[in-house]
Formats: C-alpha cells, sequence, structure tokens
C-alpha cells in the first residue's frame, strides 16, 4: 500500500476514535427502551431510534428492509458468537457503543458461552467498519460477529490498523476517497 493510502487510512482511523463528536441523548432518540414481553424472532428485544432491535437464529428470519435492527444469536455453536447485522450502516460512536451494551445485557438476561468484552467488541465493530468504508473484503465486513475466538485479536486497535495497512495483497486496490458525513 502506498504512503497516501497509508495516510488516508489512519487518518480516518482517528477521526472515528478521537474527533467523532458524541450527540446528547434526548428523551425520544439515542436510548434504548426493552421490551417487556420479548420473545424471541417474534417480537423485538427492545428499540433503539424508532428502531425495532430483533435478536434471530439465522438469517432467513431477517427482512431486507433499513427499518429494524436484527443481531443473529449463534450463541450455542461451539465458537459462541453474535452478529450484527449491516453494522456498517452504524457510523456513530454512541449508536455502537449502545448496541453493545444492549449485547451484553441481553447476554445477562439470558446467558451462555459467549464472553467477549465491550473494548474488544467495539474494536472489531469500527475495524469491520473502516474495512468496508475503503472496500477492503466488503462482503465479509458488512456484518460484524463477535464470537469468542477473536476476543484476543481486537483488544489492540491500533496493531490491527497496522496490519490493515501492511497488507498488500490486491485487496487495497479499490480505496475511494469518500466525506465522512456521507449517509448510508
Amino acid at each position: 500500500m502506498n504512503n497516501e493510502k497509508k495516510a488516508l487510512l489512519l487518518l480516518w482511523t482517528y477521526i472515528v476514535i478521537f474527533l467523532t463528536p458524541k450527540t446528547k441523548q434526548t428523551k425520544d432518540n439515542g436510548h434504548i427502551v426493552y421490551n417487556d414481553n420479548y420473545l424471541k424472532a417474534e417480537t423485538p428485544y427492545a428499540t433503539y431510534n424508532s428502531k425495532d432491535i430483533y435478536i434471530v437464529d439465522d438469517l432467513q428470519e431477517i427482512t431486507t428492509d433499513n427499518t429494524n435492527i436484527y443481531i443473529i444469536d449463534n450463541r450455542d455453536e461451539q465458537d459462541p458468537n453474535i452478529s450484527i447485522y449491516n453494522s456498517y450502516q452504524f457510523k456513530r460512536l454512541d449508536d455502537i457503543d449502545n448496541i453493545l451494551n444492549l449485547l451484553i445485557e441481553y447476554e445477562h438476561q439470558y446467558p451462555s458461552n459467549w464472553h467477549r468484552t465491550l473494548k474488544s467488541m467495539k474494536n472489531e465493530w469500527l475495524i469491520h467498519n473502516i474495512c468496508y468504508f475503503f472496500n477492503i473484503q466488503k462482503s465479509r465486513t458488512e456484518q460484524v460477529d463477535f464470537n469468542n475466538d477473536d476476543e484476543k485479536i481486537y483488544l489492540n486497535y491500533l496493531k490491527i490498523i497496522k496490519e490493515i495497512m501492511d497488507t498488500n495483497n490486491g485487496e487495497l486496490t479499490n480505496i475511494k476517497t469518500r466525506t465522512l458525513t456521507k449517509d448510508r
């Protein structure tokens, strides 16, 4: 990867980590409302920013509209994981934080062998978004999956970014400059 592309990727990373402003949460925007009558895949687990959050067992239960948030629960696998469908659509750090906290709450309510820290999940999500933004393995980075085996890998965010920048396997040839404020 040439120096210009490395600089662009590093600049974007720092902007995401350090300069993205936190938005003020209001009564109707930016908070999670949990559903007391939750039934997996039948009713939403919660509502966030006027979107229902469904937790489902597989992709077959997901509709393709953008009116809901879908979380795929595969915590019963050999390597337990939870995936966020179309995670690339979430660009604000406070949205990511809130959804990750929802996952932790879900694990507390419905315990399993799935164990991830907030720090490693946030790092993994940001890395997926950066890769998606730069067209790096786009089909693999549009969803983020938090499996147990990746816990230690994603604890050191900047090390992962350096590895991405040092990669020169042809995956990085389609990098385009975009504005950070561009909507989905």
